[in-house]
């Protein structure tokens, strides 16, 4: 097993970095338009430097998790990112849905169409990201 994790360290860095920056992404979305995120506290969203702690440490938390179940089986640590990723995009694309695309719509759409289209790019990029380390990782699924 550990030339494997050997092997495929860099990948596992690129996945949490990834991760690193998905929150960041979010925490910094909700900074922006003052509300809070149901993950983090209250407090850790209101200063720029507090993000770059909580992202290294969601993206370290979710490496070493990702080892450990990649060490198990890699279809596990794909559900494992795949379930990552699917919170981090919907939170995101609720937030941009809320804030961003209802002013970008300057009010003349419903709510629901705003949110609807929000959901949909958030679900592509959470798509895409997926796909991204699905090819990262192929020789481990064949």
């Amino acid at each position: 097993m550990e030339p494997l994790l050997a092997s495929y360290s860099p990948h596992l860095m690129t996945v949490g970095g990834i991760h690193a920056l998905l929150i960041a992404a979010v925490a910094y979305a909700h900074r922006a338009y003052g509300s809070t995120p149901w993950f983090l506290p209250t407090a850790w969203c209101r200063h720029l430097y507090q993000l770059l702690p909580v992202g290294g440490i969601y993206g370290s938390a979710s490496v070493l998790i990702g080892v450990a179940v990649l060490s198990r089986d890699a279809m596990t640590f794909m559900l494992f990112n795949a379930a990552l990723i699917t919170v981090m995009f919907l939170e995101l694309s609720i937030v941009l849905g809320r804030n961003f695309f209802r002013n970008m719509f300057n009010d003349d759409l419903p709510f629901s169409i705003t949110m609807m289209v929000s959901f949909v790019l958030g679900i592509n990029g959470g798509y895409f990201t997926l796909m991204f380390i699905v090819k990262l990782f192929r020789p481990l699924l064949d």
